[in-house]
């Protein structure tokens, strides 16, 4: 019984680190890596956890949604991503809110971020920080496309008596972002 407990975590073991110690069992990401392959598994050895440093095969990340290696085509490392909080966050790149940013922090307190995307029929609700039914929220990035105003002032050296000044402002708005626009349209007559 002792010797077929030892065979599986020699072949599962990858190397130990002391950096920081286990403080509970489980598996947890391990951030030392760039590709997010690294995991950390931490079990119990009688009176003390034990902390072993594990890759996900070729070809896998280490999802810390469903605390195993997962394939790369719904869970992908964003290593050049710069998370500054743990979290979930908007994919800018996401124009139907399919996919969000999981700023993921390992027992070393290092975080980095992978790129998650929503199962079928799904987008990222920004309020609830989870996939959603699509059909219960509304996606920011659809629902508005950018307004653009292109503006050419040409400049005159003489102005006459017949001229005309119209002026008009507005303001657009971008989620929290709020932009005003003003000009002067000058017209001979």
């Amino acid at each position: 019984m002792f010797i077929r407990i030892l065979i599986p975590l020699f072949i599962l073991y990858h190397g130990t680190d002391s950096v920081m110690e286990c403080t509970t069992r489980g598996r947890f990401p391990n951030n030392m890596n760039s590709d997010c392959r690294g995991y950390t598994m931490c079990i119990n050895g009688g009176a003390i956890l034990t902390k072993y440093d594990l890759l996900c095969p070729e070809h896998t990340v280490y999802s810390h949604l469903e605390n195993q290696c997962t394939n790369v085509t719904s869970y992908q490392c964003l290593p050049h991503h710069n998370c500054t909080l743990e979290g979930d966050y908007i994919d800018p790149s996401s124009e139907d809110c399919t996919s969000y940013i999981a700023c993921v922090k390992d027992l070393n307190n290092i975080t980095t971020a992978r790129l998650v995307r929503c199962p079928p029929e799904t987008i990222f609700s920004s309020q609830e920080n989870i996939c959603v039914n699509e059909t219960l929220f509304m996606c920011e990035f659809a629902t508005e496309s950018p307004k653009i105003l292109q503006v050419s002032i040409n400049q005159t050296t003489s102005i006459s008596n017949n001229v005309m000044c119209l002026f008009k402002s507005s303001y657009t708005s971008y989620g929290t972002f709020i932009s005003l626009i003003a000009f002067n349209i000058i017209i001979n007559v």
